[in-house]
């Protein structure tokens, strides 16, 4: 029951938020930023499932380099915008891996491992120290997850499939430090839960801004971790690595 408090009133601060109008004085201050970036993800994690056939525990790691190899596809994007004190965000990821020639081993059986993952996430909130070259954000939103993990026995008939719609409600904490003229600290961290038991996320990063032509290079490490207990199964997995991005604004 608290989990789905926690996700209706995430829901409810999001829709409220959107619904106020920015103070009139900060009216012109609107920008909006488009990022493409790239990020290398590795996928940890543990997967239990007891049931009347018994307890099946799987502990898999598919770090950067195995992911890229079976690789399918992988592209993710991320928008902000922001109207006075006012502050927003909007990201997804699709990531797809077929695994063909990378295998864990559980209990002598050779099991290969894939991924077809989407995460999407919105938030909103207010802006302090807007119109510095510092600020915080602090953000109410959701985080949806599409997760679908697939394991298969190789060169044997066993296999096992974790396929999951998780809606979590977060809170978001987007401080950004200024370094100099064109630097500046940019990290990312959100909490939350709902359908999950727990889902977090801490991405720190730097970023450049190239002044004469409004572009931002960032490049971090991000990590989003999930916590999940459904039924007769228990999982707790992450997705995280190194990544880069080019933002536009607008």
């Amino acid at each position: 029951m608290m989990k789905r408090n926690f996700l209706a009133a995430a829901v409810a601060a999001l829709a409220v938020q959107s619904a106020m109008p920015a103070a009139a004085e900060d009216a012109d201050k609107c920008c909006f930023r488009l990022t493409p970036y790239y990020w290398a993800v590795g996928i940890d994690g543990n997967l239990e499932i007891n049931d009347e056939q018994g307890s099946t525990d799987i502990d898999f790691n598919q770090d950067i380099g195995d992911v890229t190899d079976n690789l399918e596809f992988n592209g993710s994007l991320m928008l902000e915008h922001n109207k006075g004190n006012w502050s927003n965000f909007a990201a997804v990821d699709y990531i797809k891996t077929e695994n063909d020639d990378t295998d864990i081993n559980v209990a002598g059986s050779e099991i290969e491992v894939e991924a077809d993952t989407l995460l999407a996430t919105a938030a909103t909130g207010y802006r302090f120290g807007a119109g510095g070259d510092s600020w915080v954000d602090l953000l109410v939103g959701v985080r949806y997850g599409k997760l679908d993990l697939e394991f298969n026995e190789k060169n044997g008939p066993g296999s096992i499939n974790a396929d999951d719609d998780l809606v979590d409600g977060i809170v978001m904490l987007r401080p950004r430090v200024a370094l100099g003229r064109n630097w500046a600290f940019s990290p990312t961290a959100s909490v939350g839960a709902g359908d999950s038991d727990l889902v977090w996320e801490l991405a720190p990063e730097l970023v450049y801004t190239n002044n004469c032509c409004n572009l931002e290079v960032r490049f971090g490490y991000r990590t989003v971790n999930y916590e999940i207990e459904e039924g007769d199964a228990e999982a707790d997995f992450s997705f995280q690595g190194p990544m880069v991005g080019l933002g536009f604004a607008f």
